[in-house]
């Protein structure tokens, strides 16, 4: 299978930047499409438009389209959150799959809270998506358009990386034992760079599945992953009285599927990312931090 020519990227933000830019550099076409398109760089060609109303046009040139969308909404799954995720996914997917030539190939940017499994259960491909909130369900009603149009549902699990570094002020404040997180809580993670990666590997390869989870090669509990980023950045913890406190919750997402495909990770796992990015912390002014894995 050839290479996409002209790549269509709906909701050009972090994620699809980097989508984006990885096509540029094979010497494709790109185009992002956003409200305000004007800080994209180059190569990318903008676009501006709104995936929620349908104000937007793809070129019948396209023949691969991203879906990287992502609501600015954050904290409880209130009605007002549910909603803001059903302008964004369910109308925004049906939006983009009636504008999109009937060739174009369709990678949709999910995410593994469809599954909604909260008693540390392992989780892949096969097992069924039983949501749990509100947001979840409108994420699964967007896959199913995408399914039934040929496309594929990459479930990507919590993305980390520059920008998005929540992480390491969580971990100053469990060193000082000022987190009150669930330390046995089982998390799924994905460095960015991997998840652009992984949407590429889509898009060039033969088989594309219909559905595939996009995380990294090692589940992890948040003790873990707390008790390392401290550990990087230097600072004590008391992580065997905290673990002593823990019940497990959440869910393991097995990366097996995507392994056996042939994709080789960046950052395998959180160790490598987290210390990529307690590095560049060392070096450079902190940034606002973004991201809630």
């Amino acid at each position: 299978m050839s290479a996409p020519e002209h790549v269509f990227v709906a909701g050009c933000g972090d994620l699809g930047t980097r989508v984006a830019l990885l096509f540029a550099e094979r010497g494709a076409r790109v185009t992002g499409l956003r409200r305000d398109p004007a800080r994209l760089p180059a190569p990318i060609e903008r676009c501006a438009g709104d995936l929620a109303t349908g104000a937007f046009e793809v070129p019948a040139s396209v023949d691969a389209i991203v879906f990287a969308a992502a609501p600015n909404a954050r904290g409880a799954d209130t009605g007002e959150r549910a909603a803001l995720y059903a302008r964004t996914y369910r109308d925004g997917v049906a939006n983009l799959l009636s504008a999109a030539p009937a060739h174009a190939r369709v990678v949709f940017a999910s995410s593994t809270g469809v599954y909604g499994a909260d008693d540390g259960r392992e989780v892949d491909e096969d097992t069924p998506p039983e949501p749990a909130t509100a947001t979840g369900r409108v994420l699964l009603e967007a896959e199913g358009r995408v399914r039934t149009a040929g496309g594929t549902c990459l479930r990507l699990g919590g993305i980390y990386g520059p920008g998005r570094e929540r992480l390491l002020a969580r971990a100053r404040e469990y060193a000082r034992g000022a987190y009150a997180g669930r330390a046995a809580h089982r998390t799924n993670r994905i460095h960015a760079d991997d998840a652009a990666r992984i949407v590429e590997h889509l898009l060039v390869t033969d088989d594309a599945p219909a559905v595939l989870c996009g995380v990294d090669a090692e589940s992890a509990t948040e003790l873990e992953v707390l008790a390392f980023v401290a550990h990087a950045l230097g600072l004590r913890t008391d992580d065997a009285r905290r673990a002593a406190d823990a019940s497990p919750s959440g869910k393991r997402v097995s990366s097996a599927r995507l392994r056996a495909r042939g994709f080789e990770y960046r950052y395998p796992t959180f160790r490598e990312g987290y210390a990529a990015l307690v590095s560049a912390a060392s070096a450079d002014p902190p940034t606002r931090p973004r991201d809630s894995s």
